[in-house]
């Protein structure tokens, strides 16, 4: 996981977390820029969960 107990607090931590994952794992990136896109997020968090423990993470654009 990207994080244990705290999230990463800049962006050097978040890469150095992204860093130390196995080789074989998988992201999946959804540009968001409506709520239209709200039910692919949802169906992309329920495959998520189904499958167990996973990560989320959002980057606020700054629009």
């Amino acid at each position: 996981m990207i994080s244990s107990t705290h999230a990463p607090k800049n962006k050097s931590e978040l890469i150095r977390s992204i860093n130390q994952l196995p080789s074989n794992i998988k992201f999946d990136v959804i540009e968001v820029f409506s709520k239209n896109e709200k039910a692919t997020v949802n169906r992309l968090f329920d495959q998520y969960v189904r499958k167990g423990h996973f990560s989320v993470m959002f980057i606020d654009g700054g629009n």
